[in-house]
C-alpha cells in the first residue's frame, strides 16, 4: 500500500522521474586552473531528488476526499512527509512548491456538483529531503 503523511494512496501512480536525465545523485564542477591543469570537484548530493507520481486517464485514480486531504498538506510550505510506496521503500519528502502547482488534480468526468466519491486524475510533485 503506497501513502504520503498518512494518506493512502493508489499504488499504480507512476513515479515519472524515477530514472530522469534532468537529476543526478552526483554533483561535478570542472575547471581549468591559471596554470592550465583541470580541477574535478565531486561530492554526492544528499536531497532534493524529484519524486512525481502520476495517475492516467485510465489508472491510479484519487477520489475527491483524497485529492482534499492531499491539497491540506501543500498549505504549509515547510511540511515533511513520509512517502511510502507499495513496494516498501520509504523517503522523506517536500512539496516541489517551486515547480506550482506542487499537486494537480483533474476530475476524470467533470459534473456540475462534484462528490466526495468522484475519481481524480492527479499529479504529486514532490522531491526528498
Amino acid at each position: 500500500m503506497a501513502e504520503l503523511d498518512g494518506i493512502t494512496l493508489p499504488d499504480d501512480l507512476f513515479w515519472t522521474d524515477e530514472y530522469s536525465a534532468a537529476w543526478s545523485p552526483v554533483a561535478q564542477t570542472v575547471q581549468h586552473t591559471a596554470s592550465g591543469a583541470l580541477e574535478i570537484e565531486a561530492s554526492q548530493l544528499q536531497a532534493g531528488r524529484p519524486i512525481t507520481l502520476q495517475g492516467g486517464v485510465d489508472h491510479a485514480w484519487i477520489d475527491r476526499q483524497t485529492v482534499a486531504a492531499l491539497y491540506a498538506t501543500t498549505e504549509d510550505p515547510a511540511k515533511t512527509m513520509t512517502l511510502s510506496l507499495a513496494d516498501s521503500r520509504q523517503f522523506t519528502v517536500r512539496w516541489r512548491h517551486h515547480e506550482q502547482p506542487p499537486l494537480e488534480a483533474h476530475p476524470i468526468q467533470p459534473v456540475d456538483i462534484p462528490d466526495d466519491s468522484d475519481p481524480y486524475q492527479v499529479k504529486l510533485k514532490l522531491m526528498e529531503i
